[in-house]
Order: C-alpha cells, then sequence, then structure tokens
C-alpha cells in the first residue's frame, strides 16, 4: 500500500459494493456508515442487454448494489482496524515469510516484523503464497488493467441506466453467486449463502453474525468453542439446525439436532480445537 492518507483520499479504484460486500460490512457494523456515503443504489442491473438481474428479490438487508468510491469503505475499515488496536504499516512489500513453533515472521525492505500468525491478502502474485510454495488456485482473469478517476459536479441522474455503466457495475457481482465446495452427499444449502432469517429472540441472523464468529442456528453443545461459536434458536421451532460461517454462508446442516460426536467434528475441522475445560 503507497503512503498514507492522500492515497486513500484520492484514488477510487472501485466505485460500488456488492451485496455480499455489504453484508461482509454488516457483521463488522460498519455498513450504515459506508451506506451514508453512496451515491444511489441499483437494484434492476441488466447483462450485456440479455440477462436481468433484480437484485431488490435477494433475501438480504441490502437487496441492491451500493455505488461508493473504495475510499470510503477503506476509511470506515482503517478506522476500526485501529481502534482494534492494528498498526498499519504502509509502503511495506514482502519479500520473505518464515515461520516456526511460536509465530511468524516477514521480512519488508523497511525491516522485519514478527506476529503470531501471517495471513497473505494479496492475491494471484502472494508473496506469502510463493514463501509457501502454495499455488493460487485458478487463473488471474486480467493480465493488466489500467483506471482513472473523472470527478463530477453533479451526479447525472440517468448515468445509472446508461448500457455501459450497467455493465460495469455488473462486473462488481462475482461474490453474489460464490459458493463453498462441500463434499458429495452434503446438504444441498451447504456452502451457499443463509438467508437473513428471524431468530426466536427477536434478532435476525444478520445481528448474531456480527460478532465475527460462527453461529449455530437450533441446538447443539459448543463448549470450548463459546469464544468462535454463537448458539441461538430460530423463529420456527423443528428446523434443522444450521451452522453458519462468519461470512454468512452455510457450514454444515444438521438434521434435527445434531449428533454430539459429529457436531464436535465439524467445530474442530472449521473453528479449530476445542479451549481445554
Amino acid at each position: 500500500m503507497r503512503s498514507a492518507a492522500a492515497w486513500l483520499v484520492t484514488a477510487a479504484r472501485s466505485s460500488a459494493m456488492s451485496v455480499s460486500s455489504c453484508s461482509q460490512l454488516d457483521a463488522r457494523g460498519l455498513v450504515e456508515e459506508v451506506d451514508r456515503t453512496g451515491v444511489g443504489r441499483v437494484t434492476d442491473i441488466r447483462l450485456f442487454e440479455r440477462v436481468h438481474v433484480d437484485l431488490g428479490r435477494l433475501p438480504s438487508r441490502f437487496p441492491y448494489m451500493l455505488i461508493t468510491p473504495q475510499y470510503n469503505v477503506e476509511r470506515a475499515l482503517l478506522a476500526r482496524a485501529v481502534e482494534a488496536g492494528a498498526r498499519i504499516v504502509y509502503d511495506a512489500a514482502v519479500t520473505a515469510v518464515r515461520q516456526d513453533a511460536t509465530g511468524a515472521e516477514v521480512d519488508t525492505a523497511g525491516g522485519t516484523y514478527r506476529a503470531d500468525y501471517v495471513v497473505g491478502t494479496d492475491g494471484f502474485h502472494s508473496a506469502v503464497r510463493q514463501a509457501l510454495g502454495q499455488p493460487f488456485p485458478g487463473k488471474s482473469v486480467l493480465k493488466s488493467i489500467m483506471l482513472a478517476d473523472v470527478r463530477l459536479r453533479e451526479t447525472p441522474g440517468t448515468a445509472l441506466r446508461v448500457p455501459a455503466v450497467h455493465r460495469k457495475l455488473t462486473g462488481r457481482l462475482t461474490a453474489l453467486g460464490f459458493r463453498y465446495r462441500h463434499a458429495a452427499g452434503e446438504h444441498r444449502l451447504t456452502g451457499t449463502r443463509m438467508p437473513d432469517a428471524p431468530l426466536a429472540d427477536g434478532t435476525r441472523l444478520s445481528e448474531a453474525l456480527r460478532g465475527g464468529r460462527f453461529v449455530l442456528v437450533g441446538t447443539g453443545d459448543v463448549t470450548g468453542w463459546e469464544d468462535r461459536v454463537r448458539v441461538t434458536a430460530p423463529a420456527a421451532p423443528g428446523a434443522d439446525t444450521v451452522l453458519v460461517r462468519p461470512d454468512g454462508h452455510v457450514a454444515k446442516v444438521f438434521t434435527g439436532t445434531p449428533d454430539p460426536a459429529a457436531l464436535r467434528d465439524t467445530l474442530t475441522a472449521l473453528a479449530g480445537t476445542p479451549v481445554a475445560e
């Protein structure tokens, strides 16, 4: 990342927030702040003049695409990270990564940093992937791209109805149909986005996910995982028990009350080992 605030202020780089992205911000309590910066909402999209996408029918609190420059999203995420105690280091390209039994080290041109663990989020050309010998699953969509910002004094009211604009915005919808891979024989909902269902306490699933934990909608013993898994009851009794990932996708569907051993195996695989009693 280039230096500091000026980069955040002047570089838009992206101009739309998908339904999935809005849900992710909502889980972190940031969506209202970013929503206020929006200059428009798109619910009706046509793909290449052939396919019609009606976002208004989606089972989400945010059945629309929010039009806002990326720097507005970055400001909100930056403020949240700093508040949580994170230290942001600019102009620090990673050159090497090492790990041992107690943590990991990252080398940059400006020095070496040590932490409990390292998360590589730099995509196709990830230095972390290269250091670990981990290949990228798939192919790069683009070899190169050029972006430019145009600042208008007024927002054209008809701009969002221009076919070329629709095509551009539709490209931001790639996360909309995302589905996790799952083993053969799993429930048909496994890996899909869980609808924002009402819960027995009067809240909704989107609110339960704001803690950044897995949510078990139904019944089950999560002793040892309380710091990573929240248990809540559905508004409609008698439904299957569903384990929902922190990003809102279905991790596992159990018929009725889950078998304790099966639940523990699933939690260990997805949320890590339990805390010793």
